[in-house]
């Protein structure tokens, strides 16, 4: 595409206008044509130069580009040109506005490669389709623009920067981290059969063995070195709902659920991941390798609150047909509603007799007992009144939880992370999987 720039608009006001003016002199009807009809020809053959000045310059960005959320980064941009293209070009990115990069576009060499800055408020993959390039003809009258295709992919990833500082003490290999944590109890797991020993348990003998042999024999049991752990986060409209420093309650859950996934691959533990709201979006089979982790992270990428309501009747079928080996349940959820707190009751009661379940929320600020903040005014009084008979609902359905053996916590948007974390080593010590 080929397109007027501010000289030849100059040009013409210097050059046409004044031969219209000229023309309607007596006699200077023919100069004024003929000045009319050079400059039109000067303008057709620079425009003739001028088409093939952004031919063999390519545009090349890295397929995949990481960025992290709130972080700045850089995206390297090649410029490459064959010996007879133009050697200065304009180049513009065409990049979503997601991304918050400080500048597009560019008056490039050819050959150069270009550093695009960039620091993306948002999480999620956004791909880079193409690049626009421009250059001026060789008396500067025309533009010529070519758009070049891009196959380019930013992924954006959560910042972990706080959290990991956090879970620091607990992922270390020293003083009390999680790889020197006692583990009581004999374990679940069989290991093999022996003859019966005065002072063996009851419960432990295996009445089959024992009949075929004519005595008695004991079976033994060792400690699991690899459970599954699974993060099962809601993205329905409840977690769309603004906490703590401009983020969201999923951005939290994300946060919390990569950190458990670090603890659980730290301690030699397979981690899964499941994704839902009004279904199950995401699946992910337990796992411990590092391409696994990836993937799990990649699952998270493009996870955004949904405006509907979590069926988890759904959800806990699909979990019940799914997961046979007896796992432990982390559902990043909010249960501050009483209808949906009954129906996730309700459906639990499927699963808790077979596995560990656990339910972590996102501590409301207002959601406290009544003395637990001061009221300054009427108003506050009334807040406090409301989060109190909020905080009392919490309480009753923790509690019908807490029948069923599920553990249910709150915790602040900033801790959430480091609470999941020390819950999970809390279980682990406990061999209560």
């Amino acid at each position: 595409m080929i397109v007027p720039r501010t000289r030849l608009l100059v040009a013409f006001g210097f050059v046409v206008v004044p031969a219209a003016l000229l023309a309607a002199a007596p006699g200077a009807l023919f100069a004024a044509v003929v000045l009319v009809v050079l400059f039109v020809a000067v303008l057709a053959v620079d425009a003739m130069l001028g088409r093939g000045k952004t031919e063999g310059v390519a545009v090349e960005l890295p397929q995949v580009i990481r960025l992290v959320r709130r972080r700045g980064g850089t995206v390297p941009v090649v410029i490459r040109g064959a010996e007879h293209a133009q050697r200065t070009v304009r180049v513009g990115i065409l990049v979503p506005a997601e991304l918050g990069c400080e500048r597009d576009d560019f008056d490039a060499a050819v050959p150069s490669v270009l550093s695009m800055e960039c620091k993306a408020p948002i999480r999620g993959t956004f791909p880079i389709g193409a690049a626009a390039l421009e250059a001026a003809s060789p008396l500067g009258l025309w533009s010529v623009r070519r758009t070049v295709p891009l196959q380019s992919e930013v992924r954006v990833y959560p910042d972990l920067g706080a959290d990991r500082r956090l879970l620091a003490p607990l992922l270390t290999r020293r003083g009390s981290g999680l790889h020197i944590q006692r583990q009581v109890g004999r374990g679940r797991e069989f290991e093999n059969l022996r003859e019966y020993i005065p002072g063996d348990a009851i419960n432990e003998i295996h009445w089959k063995a024992t009949a075929r042999r004519s005595r008695l024999v004991t079976r033994t049991f060792r400690i699991e070195r690899a459970q599954e752990i699974y993060a099962v986060i809601d993205c329905s409209r409840l977690t769309g709902r603004a906490c703590a420093d401009g983020d969201d309650i999923l951005e939290r859950y994300v946060s919390a659920t990569l950190g458990l996934a670090l603890a659980s691959r730290q301690q030699g533990d397979l981690f899964g991941l499941i994704t839902f709201s009004d279904t199950v979006h995401a699946f992910v089979r337990a796992g411990s390798t590092h391409a696994h982790f990836s993937a799990c992270r990649n699952a998270l990428l493009d996870l955004k609150s949904r405006m509907v309501t979590p069926d988890y009747g759904e959800l806990f079928t699909i979990l019940d047909a799914r997961l046979r080996r007896r796992a432990m349940l982390v559902f990043l959820t909010e249960l501050d509603d009483p209808v949906l707190a009954e129906d996730f009751i309700r459906a639990a009661a499927t699963l808790s007799h077979r596995h560990l379940l656990a339910v972590a929320s996102v501590r409301d600020a207002a959601t406290r007992s009544l003395f637990d903040l001061p009221a300054a005014s009427d108003s506050e009084v009334y807040e406090r009144l409301g989060g109190h008979l909020a905080w009392r609902r919490l309480r009753e359905t923790a509690g019908k939880l807490g029948a069923r053996g599920i553990r249910m916590m709150t915790a602040d948007a900033s801790r959430l992370t480091l609470e999941l974390a020390q819950f999970y080593r809390n279980v682990r010590q406990r061999q209560a999987i």
